[in-house]
C-alpha cells in the first residue's frame, strides 16, 4: 500500500499535534465561511512540519474526486458537511469523538427536550459510513457505539522541569463559561476566592482571563505556578482533559473534583474530592508549603508517563488510518468512483448481494446499522425501574449497554449470530449466542423485570411460542417491550397494487422475515402468548403531508384507493412500525377493552366494552362513550357518557371527555363549564385543554384559545390538526417565539415534515436566530440534498 493521502481539519491543535506523533503526512482543509472556519492559532501550538493547508475550494474538489485515503473528522458537524463527498467517493471516513454525547446533547440550543433525539438521528446517519474513534472509553460508553479507543499520549520528555516559585493557582482553558455545565466555573471561583490565581486561555466570559502567547510561555506557566486546578464535572466530562495532563507532565501537584475517571489518586498523586472545603484546604497547603507541592508533582509527573504514554497512542492512530486507507478506492486499480447513495439504516440480515457492495462484508454492514443501534427509540419504552433485563437479538449490545448506562443493574443478551455475540459479551453482564426458539435458558424463574424484542419476533418461526418460553422468567409485575413492523404501512399496499411483493435486504420486507403483522394481529399474538398487551403505540411513522387525504378520510395512492376512513384507521397506514408492550396482568373486559381504546382500536374497544357482564356500568359506559366519539358517533357517544356522569357524577374525567364532545358538535356554552371544571381537577388533561382552547378560539377569545393549546400541546404534541390550527394562530397573534420549541417538537417527531421544517426555519430566522436556523436548513440538507428552498433559505444567510 502506498503512503496514505489523509484530509482532516482543524477545531483543536493540540490534539492534531498528538497525531502528528504517527509519523504520517496530513493535509489540514480549511473552511471558508463560519461557523466551521478556524484558522491554525501558532499561540496554541507550532504547526508541525508534516502538515499541509488546503483552502475549502480545492480539498472539497480534490475530496470529490476520490483523492483521498482517508478523511479524519474531528466532530459531528464536520463529518455531516462532508458525507455527501465520501458517500460519493466511498472515501474511508473516521469520526473522533472528543466530547461525551451528554454534553453535545446540551448545546443543541431551544430544543425543548428533544436534544438526545436530534443527536441521535444525525449519528444513525454518520454510523452508516463512518467508524468512531474514543478518546476514552467513558465516552465510548456514553455514545453506547462501537468503536476504536485511542486515549491521549503524552511525551513528558517534551516538558517536565517544575520549579514552582509562584505561589498561585492555575487554571488553563477555552471558552470555560460557555461550557459552563463542563467545567463548573462558579465552583472553580468559589475554590479560588481570596488566593492568588491565574486563568489562562479565550475566555471572553472571565474578564482576567489571558491566553497565552505560545505554547512555549504556556509551558512557564505550567512550570512557575505552584499547583493546577482541574475541575469537570463527571455527568458531561472525563476527570482530566490535555491541560490538567500537560500539567501533570510538567510536575505540577493537582488538585480536582473527585471524577471517577481521574487517573490520579487522592492524597498520592494528587487531590481529590467533591467538597469544596476540603479541595480548598488542599489548595492552601500547596501554596505555603513549596517542597510538599514539589512531591505531589513528582508523582502526578509518573502516573501520566504510565497511564498515557505516547508511543500506544502513535501507533493505535497509524493502525487505524492505515486500516481505513486499505479500503480506500484510491489505494486499488478501479475506475474512478462513481456516484452512491448512502446506505438505508438496517434491521434485518444482509444478503451476499449487499455484503459485497459495502467494503468489510455483512459484519462491517452491521457494525453500522443493526447489530450496533442503541435503539433511543425503544428504550423510552422500557421501564426505568427496570433493574435486570434480558434482551433478545441484542446484537453488539449497544442497546443493552444504554440501559445499564441509565440504572439497569444486569443486563444479559441472547443472539443468534457469534460475532456480534462476542462482542456484546464485552459490553453487557453477559450475552449467550442462540436461537431463542430452541435453545436451553438457563435463568432462574422470574428473574427479570423486562424481556425485549427489538425487530425480533418477525425473524422468528413460531412468534408467540417465543413469547411463552420467555414468560417463565419474567416478574409477575414484570413487562416485555417489543417492536414490529407494520404489514399494513401504505407503501407496502402501493407496492401490492402495482402487483409486488418484493423482498429487501432491510425494513418490512426484509427477506429473512417469516411472520408479517397489523395492529389488529400484534394483540391476538401476545393473546395467544399468555400475555395482556399493556400498549401499541406508533414507534415510527410517515408524516402525514406525505399521504394527503380525500374528502372522506381515506387516499388515494397510485393505483389503489382507501377509503372512508376514521383518523385511527388513517394513522395506521402511515405507521411504519409499532412498539407493543406487555404483561402478565389479570384478564378482565374492561382491562381488554381500555388497552383498545388506548390503541386507537375504537370499534373493538366498544364492542369488548358492550358485551361484558360487569357490575361497575360506569366505567363500562365511559370507555364506550370515549370509543364512540373517536368513531365521530357524537350524538351516541353524548348520550351515554351522560349516563356515566350521572353514574359517578364526582368523575371529572368524564365531564371533560363530555365537554370536548360537546364542543366538537358546535354547543360550546353548554361544554366549556364542563371542560373548566375537569381541567381545575386535573390540569395536565390535554384532551381536555385543547377542546377548551378551539372552543375559545370560535368564540372570540384568541389569546385564552393560544394559551390552552399551548398548554395541550405541551403536554401531547401530537395532535397534527389542533397543531396547525396553534401554529396559524400563533403567527397571527405575533407570538412566534413561543411557538417554536413546540413547532420544534413537531418537526423531531415527523421527521419527513420538510413543510413544518421550512417553517421552523423561517421562525428562527424571525427570530434572528440565525446561526441556528443555519444549522437547521443544513439538516434537512443532509437528509434532502435536492430541498431547494433550504439550499435558497441558506444562500440568503450567508
Amino acid at each position: 500500500m502506498t503512503a496514505p493521502r489523509i484530509l482532516t481539519f482543524n477545531f483543536h491543535e493540540p490534539y492534531l499535534c498528538l497525531m502528528a506523533r504517527t509519523g504520517l503526512p496530513f493535509v489540514i482543509g480549511n473552511y471558508s465561511e463560519p461557523p466551521l472556519a478556524r484558522t491554525w492559532q501558532q499561540r496554541y501550538r507550532p504547526i508541525p512540519g508534516t502538515f499541509t493547508f488546503l483552502d475549502e475550494e480545492i480539498w472539497r474538489r480534490e475530496l470529490s474526486q476520490g483523492r483521498f485515503d482517508v478523511v479524519i473528522a474531528q466532530n459531528e458537524t464536520n463529518a455531516a458537511n462532508i458525507c455527501q463527498e465520501v458517500v460519493n467517493t466511498r472515501t474511508p471516513l473516521i469520526l473522533v469523538c472528543h466530547n461525551r454525547r451528554t454534553f453535545l446533547e446540551t448545546t443543541i440550543q431551544h430544543a425543548s427536550g428533544n436534544q438526545h433525539e436530534m443527536f441521535q438521528r444525525l449519528l444513525d446517519t454518520l454510523r452508516e459510513f463512518a467508524e468512531f474513534v474514543f478518546i476514552s472509553e467513558s465516552k465510548r460508553d456514553d455514545y453506547g457505539l462501537p468503536g476504536r479507543v485511542i486515549r491521549p499520549g503524552i511525551d513528558v520528555d517534551d516538558y517536565g522541569g517544575y520549579t514552582g516559585e509562584i505561589p498561585a493557582v492555575l487554571r488553563v482553558g477555552n471558552c470555560m463559561r460557555m461550557r459552563n455545565r463542563m467545567f463548573d466555573v462558579d465552583f472553580q471561583e468559589r475554590l479560588c476566592a481570596g488566593l492568588a490565581n491565574r486563568v489562562v486561555g479565550d475566555n471572553p466570559e472571565i474578564p482576567a482571563s489571558q491566553p497565552a502567547e505560545s505554547f512555549d510561555e504556556l509551558c512557564q506557566l505550567y512550570r512557575s505556578h505552584r499547583c493546577f486546578l482541574h475541575v469537570t464535572r463527571e455527568e458531561y466530562e472525563d476527570g482530566y482533559n490535555l491541560a490538567m495532563l500537560e500539567a501533570m507532565a510538567i510536575g505540577m501537584p493537582i488538585v480536582s473534583l473527585a471524577n471517577p475517571t481521574s487517573p490520579l489518586t487522592d492524597g498520592k498523586d494528587g487531590f481529590l474530592s467533591y467538597d469544596a472545603d476540603v479541595l480548598r484546604g488542599h489548595i492552601e497547603r500547596l501554596l505555603e508549603d513549596h517542597a510538599f507541592a514539589r512531591e505531589i508533582g513528582a508523582r502526578a509527573r509518573e502516573t501520566v508517563a504510565s497511564a498515557f504514554p505516547i508511543e500506544p497512542f502513535a501507533e493505535k492512530w497509524r493502525e487505524a488510518i492505515e486500516s481505513a486507507a486499505a479500503r480506500s478506492p484510491r489505494q486499488h486499480a478501479e475506475s474512478p468512483p462513481q456516484r452512491a447513495t448512502p446506505p438505508p439504516a438496517s434491521t434485518g440480515k444482509d444478503s451476499e448481494e449487499t455484503q459485497s457492495k459495502h467494503p468489510g462484508g455483512a459484519f462491517r454492514r452491521h457494525c453500522n446499522g443493526y447489530f450496533c443501534s442503541p435503539r433511543t427509540e425503544l428504550a423510552a419504552h422500557v421501564p426505568k425501574d427496570a433493574k435486570r433485563i434480558l434482551d433478545v437479538g441484542c446484537g453488539m449490545g449497544a442497546f443493552g449497554r444504554s440501559l445499564k448506562k441509565r440504572g439497569a443493574e444486569t443486563v444479559i443478551g441472547i443472539e443468534i449470530e457469534e460475532r456480534p455475540c462476542a462482542v456484546a459479551r464485552e459490553m453487557l453482564d453477559d450475552a449467550l449466542c442462540g436461537n431463542i426458539e430452541d435453545m436451553a435458558l438457563p435463568f432462574d424463574p422470574e428473574y427479570f423485570d423486562c424481556i425485549t424484542f427489538g425487530d425480533v419476533l418477525e425473524h422468528l418461526i413460531d412468534p408467540a411460542g417465543a413469547l411463552r418460553r420467555v414468560a417463565a422468567f419474567l416478574q409477575p409485575d414484570g413487562v416485555v417491550v417489543t417492536s414490529i413492523p407494520n404489514v399494513r404501512f401504505c407503501q407496502v399496499l402501493e407496492m401490492l397494487a402495482d402487483g409486488r411483493w418484493k423482498y429487501d435486504d432491510a425494513g418490512i420486507l426484509d427477506r429473512t422475515h417469516l411472520r408479517f403483522f397489523t395492529a389488529v394481529e400484534i394483540p391476538l399474538m401476545f393473546e395467544q402468548a399468555g400475555y395482556q398487551l399493556a400498549r401499541l403505540q406508533p414507534l415510527t411513522m410517515l408524516d402525514p403531508s406525505q399521504l394527503p387525504r380525500n374528502a372522506d378520510g381515506g387516499f388515494t395512492l397510485g393505483k389503489v384507493t382507501v377509503g372512508p376512513l376514521t383518523d385511527a384507521e388513517y394513522q395506521d397506514f402511515l405507521v411504519y412500525q409499532y412498539v407493543a408492550t406487555a404483561c402478565k396482568a389479570p384478564d378482565t373486559p374492561l382491562v381488554r377493552a381500555q388497552a383498545a381504546l388506548s390503541e386507537h382500536r375504537y370499534e373493538q374497544a366498544y364492542n369488548i366494552a358492550s358485551s361484558a357482564a360487569v357490575t361497575n356500568t360506569v366505567e363500562q359506559n365511559f370507555i364506550m362513550g370515549q370509543a364512540l366519539a373517536r368513531m365521530g358517533k357524537l350524538d351516541a357517544a353524548e348520550a351515554i357518557l351522560r349516563e356515566a356522569l350521572e353514574g359517578a357524577p364526582e368523575r371529572n374525567d368524564i365531564a371533560g371527555q363530555l365537554g370536548a364532545v360537546l364542543v366538537v358538535m358546535s354547543r360550546a356554552a353548554e361544554g366549556v363549564p364542563l371542560l373548566e371544571r375537569a381541567i381545575a381537577a386535573t390540569p395536565d388533561d390535554y384532551r381536555a385543554l385543547g377542546a377548551l382552547g378551539m372552543a375559545l378560539l370560535a368564540s372570540g377569545d384568541r389569546e385564552g384559545a393560544f394559551e390552552h393549546m399551548r398548554t395541550s400541546l405541551e403536554l401531547s404534541f401530537d395532535n397534527p390538526d389542533l397543531f396547525q390550527c396553534f401554529v396559524e394562530l400563533g403567527e397571527s397573534l405575533g407570538r412566534i417565539e413561543e411557538v417554536e420549541p413546540l413547532l420544534r417538537r413537531f418537526v423531531e417527531f415527523y421527521p419527513g415534515n420538510t413543510a413544518m421544517a421550512m417553517r421552523l426555519a423561517r421562525a428562527l430566522i424571525r427570530l434572528e436566530k440565525k446561526e441556528e436556523a443555519r444549522d437547521r436548513l443544513e439538516t434537512v440538507l443532509l437528509f434532502d440534498s435536492s430541498n431547494e428552498e433550504a439550499r435558497r433559505l441558506l444562500e440568503e444567510l450567508s
